[in-house]
């Protein structure tokens, strides 16, 4: 008795490595789009971040005593690093 000749349909993929495949292509698809979101937040500057500060005015010692806006109306007041 000879086997039956192979069809297409037996040499066809399995149903779950079709799904595994279709789900590293959307996985590597993902990963490279965030890659390049992370790569261009890298590569855009920064805004220029040398601004006026606001005039402070302080007491004998060291106390603000008023403190005015800058010119873009923002409190701007110089902190030291130790003092964050």
């Amino acid at each position: 008795m000879t086997s039956a000749p192979r069809t297409f349909l037996a040499l066809a993929v399995p149903r779950w490595l079709r799904i595994a495949r279709l789900a590293l292509i959307a996985i590597t698809a993902l990963n490279l789009t965030l890659g390049a979101i992370l790569a261009l937040a890298f590569v855009v500057p920064l805004p220029v971040r040398s601004a006026d500060g606001s005039v402070a005015v302080e007491y004998r010692d060291g106390r603000p005593a008023h403190v005015f806006l800058s010119r873009d109306d923002k409190w701007r007041l110089p902190v030291a690093l130790a003092e964050v």
